[in-house]
């Protein structure tokens, strides 16, 4: 079911109003990397704006950790490779 589709039967059943940061947020765009396309959160299925909602959450993860390591060590550097956060390559300075 698409989180519009929950939205509108959570009001039904509350008998209250959606906040209006909700309502803006059901209308921004998200990139699908399966579709290679742009949706809209709100015609994202359920299930699928959990699992991407846990994707960026490791992926914050990762990069919070990758910065705390350069923080540690300045003469290191963070890249992305194939999608993933690399934490630490370092760089000579001779």
């Amino acid at each position: 079911m698409k989180l519009k589709q929950l939205i509108k039967i959570i009001n039904v059943i509350t008998n209250r109003a959606t906040p209006y940061d909700i309502c803006e947020l059901l209308k921004q765009d998200y990139f699908s990397n399966s579709r290679q396309e742009n949706i809209k959160y709100g015609d994202m299925d359920l299930f699928h704006f959990i699992y991407e909602f846990k994707e960026q959450d490791n992926k914050s993860k990762e990069l919070t950790s990758a910065l705390a390591q350069l923080l540690n060590n300045p003469q290191s550097r963070i890249y992305e490779k194939d999608g993933k956060t690399v934490n630490r390559v370092f760089i000579n300075k001779e």
